[in-house]
């Protein structure tokens, strides 16, 4: 199967893209796929990817709320700006799967 980029596209949005064909193409009526996603100022065409996404039902997106980017003593490369970011976080991520498992699975615990 083909999928259709856009040139200049981000590549994390091209991933997007052949994730939800395959799920999609998998099992249209039986698979419902949740995807937290961090917004990152430098890169508002993830938001736009999203925003345009978000009439899909089987592919649900959340968006953590923003946390403050790593100060620029606080890294050395891009990899480690992304690691930091990612890491500030953590706790947004562990009470969004808490909020999330206990409105899907509200009795497993």
């Amino acid at each position: 199967m083909r999928i259709l980029t856009v040139a200049g596209e981000e590549p994390q949005v091209q991933e997007m893209r052949r994730a939800e064909v395959a799920i999609i193409n998998h099992h249209p009526s039986h698979i419902s796929v949740v995807i937290l996603a961090i917004s990152m100022p430098q890169r508002p065409i993830l938001d736009d990817y999203i925003q345009s996404r978000i009439a899909n039902k089987q592919i649900r997106f959340i968006q953590l709320h923003h946390v403050d980017s790593p100060l620029p003593d606080q890294y050395s490369s891009g990899i480690e700006f992304i690691s930091r970011y990612i890491e500030n976080h953590k706790p947004i991520i562990k009470q969004t799967l808490n909020n999330l498992r206990t409105t899907v699975f509200p009795y497993s615990h």
